[in-house]
């Protein structure tokens, strides 16, 4: 019972995927108030 629960963590760990987020200064839409998460509307600098 402990390795299906163990298998069961480990396999919902590998299926989370990495969000992308865009920092562009030179974007006339960069705004740190952004959600970063658009080429569209980026970041204007690293948080």
């Amino acid at each position: 019972m402990k390795k299906l629960l163990l298998l069961t963590i480990v396999f919902a760990a590998l299926q989370v995927q990495a969000t992308k987020l865009y920092v562009n200064p030179n974007h006339p839409n960069a705004n740190d108030t952004n959600w970063g998460d658009s080429p569209e509307a980026p970041w204007m600098t690293k948080q």
